[in-house]
């Protein structure tokens, strides 16, 4: 049970909820490839005041797979679901509800190994879908002019100095297209995005690894 007080445009809105979230996580005990997958629900209904009720979902899947001593790939499959806030710049003003987003996301990825060479190839796709807005009045508006579709790849070369440094060049290219060519507000939102980073892998062991980077996007 929570209460919150949000302030907005000159006003506050205050609401007591209730919020009940469920969690659950599968792993596979296979002796070669490992299968993770998570999720998680949250539902909110409001007790008193007013405010939006804030749902939220999401489901992700990892499979890690361990084809050779040298070669290895990754397949990740997820969706994700949650409500817009008041405050997005995109948000309809005044509506007790904004639009729901749902997204859809999925990639494949090697990774082979040369020596002290390692590359990896990387394709992701992305899929996000918006709701209605419903508006105080009653109706609502739609948010289909938002929808995208996002398609990418990225490459990733290494040189292991030691096996817990390893100084990497990575490069990226996506292309966002918009099911609506031209939006509702006159504008084509389509995109091509380029992106390039140099930086180190510092896998430290078992429980600690991470990464350092900077690029240009």
């Amino acid at each position: 049970i929570a209460h919150e007080t949000e302030s907005y445009g000159g006003a506050s809105f205050d609401r007591t909820y209730s919020e009940t979230t469920l969690e659950g996580t599968l792993e596979s005990d296979w002796s070669r490839h490992k299968l993770t997958v998570t999720g998680s629900g949250t539902y909110q209904k409001n007790l008193s005041g007013e405010g939006q009720e804030e749902p939220r979902a999401s489901v992700d899947a990892l499979l890690d797979l361990d084809f050779t001593e040298t070669l290895g790939g990754q397949i990740t499959a997820g969706y994700d679901f949650y409500r817009e806030d008041r405050t997005d710049p995109n948000a309809i003003a005044n509506a007790p509800a904004q639009a729901g987003v749902h997204t859809l996301s999925g990639s494949a990825s090697l990774t082979k190994r040369l020596g002290l060479l390692r590359g990896t190839a990387t394709a992701e796709v992305e899929r996000v879908l918006y709701g209605d807005a419903e508006l105080a009045g009653g109706g609502v508006i739609s948010g289909d002019d938002r929808d995208a579709l996002t398609t990418g790849v990225r490459g990733r070369i290494g040189y292991e100095v030691s096996p817990s440094l390893i100084p990497f060049l990575e490069a990226s290219l996506a292309r966002t297209r918009y099911d609506q060519r031209i939006d509702s507000s006159g504008f084509d939102r389509s995109s091509t995005t380029y992106g390039l980073r140099a930086g180190v892998e510092l896998p430290l062991g078992e429980k600690l690894s991470g990464e350092i980077s900077a690029g240009y996007l």
